[in-house]
């Protein structure tokens, strides 16, 4: 019998190495003149990894994030409904993907980070009806890893996946949480 690897991928969101998130300033991947927009203060790791941390009255229109493709199954449809033929009209959904957070907080980090995604279709629009959101609560000073299964069944035809902001609930001035990896995973079939 022979093995064969099995086809998974990972796609980075983060289009550069970090992102700090605090109470007052949230990331996005809305966009502007094809830019993502950042207002002044907002803090960020480039690709060569110096801080940078946008000033001025229009901040930067550095784009943080980045959208991750999706992909079909092997006889080319795009994510489905699982059926399980023992029960009748029992329908599972199932996922082939999840999306990843290695995250650390700030000293006085203790509440929900919450991360909100959209499906792509044309590749360009994302729909703000099929909103998918999950919370982590950062802890102060500790480093995190947690990755969740994502609904890709409600999205049959979907292009990519945005992660359309990243909000930070806590309100102490220490509470900032410093996102160092935020990944799409999967198997491909």
């Amino acid at each position: 019998m022979t093995a064969f690897a099995q086809p998974h991928t990972s796609q980075d969101f983060l289009a550069v190495q970090a992102v700090y998130v605090t109470n007052l300033l949230a990331i996005t991947n809305l966009t502007l003149n094809d830019y993502g927009t950042n207002i002044a203060g907002t803090s960020y790791t480039n690709s060569s990894g110096t801080l940078v941390t946008a000033s001025g009255s229009t901040g930067t229109s550095v784009s943080l994030l980045k959208d991750c493709n999706l992909w079909a199954d092997r006889e080319g449809r795009w994510w489905g409904v699982q059926t399980n033929e023992n029960i009748v009209n029992y329908e599972a959904p199932y996922s082939t993907a999840n999306v990843s957070v290695k995250f650390a907080g700030g000293s006085g980090a203790n509440a929900a980070v919450t991360f909100t995604f959209a499906p792509v279709w044309d590749g360009e629009n994302y729909d703000s009806s099929e909103r998918w959101t999950f919370s982590y609560t950062a802890t102060g000073a500790t480093s995190l890893s947690r990755s969740t299964n994502v609904p890709v069944w409600r999205w049959p035809g979907a292009k990519s996946l945005k992660c359309l902001r990243i909000v930070n609930a806590d309100t102490d001035a220490t509470s900032h949480v410093i996102i160092t990896d935020l990944k799409l995973n999967g198997y491909m079939p």
